[in-house]
């Protein structure tokens, strides 16, 4: 009988600062004070978002590719980054939660936005009709802590502790919290059983990737789907990815159901995770100003730059290639509904 034995879900809240914005005062929100924020960062206990302070590390794709390749990234000054808008990251943070279970958190802090994801691997026996509500109530369940705080809690309210903690490099005064986006990734590893009982014709392999992108009970697939990305050409970038609302799902057999010494569901897993909270965090602050220019309202002239930049990188982003990297359809699909928004701040800006 087929069961999956092992898998990952992230779970992305992004928090916009419109206060921040509309003073146009900000502790990054130009160049000057994000390049000194850059430039001191180890001495503030932040880091880049592709710099571990965790052993064994694993370099970032997305990143990379983001940044221009892994030397630029290596090499990447202060203002190669503000002109990227990257943001900076506050230390990782390990989560105790049940057996069978291991949970860390990353927090980006952006000049008008901070991203928390959480990351859960988890380890059991579950079949394919029951996995994806398996997963769903362990992320709402109250089992969560942290070495800061001992007490029992659910993800979400981790998630809003550590985006409080990001939100103090933002402005001398901590600044109000706006609009909150959610946003999920789930991904079988490991599983047991037959390579044809996870053929997305299969009515519970095709429903179970339904349900991990809802995040919610076994879902049903019909083929075909225009949320069901096509397969890749390319052998190395075998997985399917099913895009749905605010959650995505990776399904790669192959991978699941062969003992490798490499993780490739876990790196496609942890990039895509990373791609969508960079999305999602320009987007916000897109957004803001497109309302403002729809509405023929100010926008301060310190904040200018930095949302430019932020449609700029967007409209790129979108652009990719399909074809050269397997992240650029998701970001289609991704910046597909805030491009309205760029294009009204890149006439409005200028």
């Amino acid at each position: 009988m087929a069961a999956v034995t092992r898998a990952l879900l992230s779970t992305t809240w992004v928090t916009a600062y419109p206060s921040v914005l509309a003073a146009g005062d900000g502790s990054l929100l130009t160049r000057t004070p994000y390049m000194q924020a850059f430039t001191s960062r180890a001495s503030r206990n932040l880091a880049l978002p592709w710099e571990h302070d965790e052993p064994g590390g694993h370099w970032s794709h997305f990143w990379s590719w983001y940044m221009g390749g892994p030397r630029a990234a290596r090499m990447a000054s202060a203002d190669g980054a503000w002109e990227r808008v990257v943001p900076l990251r506050l230390p990782g943070a390990l989560i105790s939660g049940p057996d069978g279970t291991q949970a860390r958190a990353v927090t980006f802090v952006y000049p008008a936005a901070v991203s928390v994801t959480i990351y859960l691997q988890a380890s059991g026996s579950w079949t394919l009709a029951a996995l994806s509500s398996a997963l769903a109530t362990l992320r709402t369940a109250g089992v969560w802590s942290t070495a800061e705080n001992g007490a029992d809690r659910r993800l979400d309210v981790v998630a809003a502790e550590l985006r409080d903690r990001g939100a103090a490099f933002l402005a001398l005064a901590p600044p109000a919290p706006g609009r909150e986006l959610l946003f999920s990734a789930a991904a079988p590893v490991q599983a047991t059983g037959d390579a044809s009982d996870f053929d997305l014709a299969n009515p519970d392999a095709g429903g179970c990737l339904v349900g991990l992108a809802a995040l919610g009970p076994q879902g049903r697939l019909t083929l075909p789907d225009p949320n069901l990305f096509t397969l890749s050409k390319n052998p190395r970038h075998a997985a399917r990815v099913y895009a749905f609302s605010d959650g995505h799902a990776i399904w790669h057999p192959d991978a699941m159901l062969e003992s490798l010494t490499t993780d490739p569901i876990g790196c496609l897993h942890r990039n895509q995770t990373e791609l969508v909270a960079h999305i999602a965090a320009l987007a916000s602050m897109v957004g803001w100003a497109a309302q403002r220019c729809a509405q023929n309202a100010p926008i301060a002239i310190s904040a200018q730059q930095l949302l430019k930049k932020a449609a700029m990188r967007l409209a790129q982003m979108h652009e990719g290639d399909p074809a050269k990297t397997y992240r650029a359809e998701l970001a289609k699909v991704r910046i597909s509904p805030h491009l309205q928004n760029v294009q009204t701040v890149t006439q409005c800006l200028g």
